[in-house]
């Protein structure tokens, strides 16, 4: 009678199944792919809000206010001498300019969008200019505004101009004081604003490794050759 060597059948066969039917598990290669993706919508906001633009905002708003009521102060009081600051109108059409831009640094602090920074840094870019010129022609009026006594023809309008002049004086101190504030607020929020624009135009790489179904982000890394999948018998 023969005898099986147990054994080496019981070596051949593992867990029911034979040895010669094995195969080794597919490896997967892990695929990398490099990803080009925008920053985060909400970090250029994050830049943009380091201005406190509401804030300043509401700051240039009331400042704006202001200037427009010392324009009124002016108005109608100029009967014998020159004014540029008078005559230009700059503290009503400088002063819309300014409310326009602190309406949009606020609304743009409030709300995530793109093009309401755009707009807050093109109007404080002119909130800006405007404000200077406001400095610009009360000092030149400070220069010029003398009253002397025989380009008068009567004593009552050399009066009238001492009293214009002293008028005139305070209020260009208050617009020179005024467009100021306004010109260092709007240049400050112009810079992060321009900031903020900038960010969100860069773009950021990110890669990711794709294995087993499972997504990886691993940071910015050079681009490589997806590699198929290869089995192994």
């Amino acid at each position: 009678m023969a005898l099986h060597d147990t054994s080496a059948t019981n070596g051949n066969v593992e867990n029911g199944i034979p040895a010669s039917s094995q195969m080794t598990a597919p490896q997967v290669v892990p695929q990398t792919q490099n990803v080009p993706q925008k920053a985060e919508p909400a970090l250029y906001h994050q830049t943009f809000l380091r201005a406190k633009p509401k804030a300043l905002g509401i700051v240039l708003i009331i400042s704006a206010l202001l200037q427009i009521g010392l324009g009124f102060g002016l108005w109608g009081e100029f009967t014998v001498i020159y004014c540029y600051t008078y005559d230009s109108f700059v503290s009503f059409w400088g002063a819309t300019i300014v409310i326009i831009a602190g309406s949009l640094s606020i609304t743009a602090g409030k709300i995530k969008k793109l093009s309401l920074i755009q707009a807050t840094l093109a109007f404080t870019i002119m909130a800006s200019v405007s404000s200077l010129v406001g400095i610009v022609l009360p000092c030149l009026d400070y220069g010029s505004l003398h009253c002397i006594p025989p380009n008068f023809g009567s004593s009552q309008d050399y009066e009238t101009c001492l009293y214009e002049k002293d008028k005139a004086w305070g209020i260009f101190a208050c617009l020179i004081a005024i467009n100021l504030q306004s010109f260092g607020i709007c240049l400050a929020i112009a810079v992060f604003a321009c900031q903020a624009v900038n960010q969100n135009g860069t773009n950021v790489p990110q890669a990711f490794i794709l294995q087993n179904g499972a997504v990886f982000s691993v940071g910015p890394q050079p681009f490589q050759a997806t590699a198929s999948p290869t089995t192994t018998l």
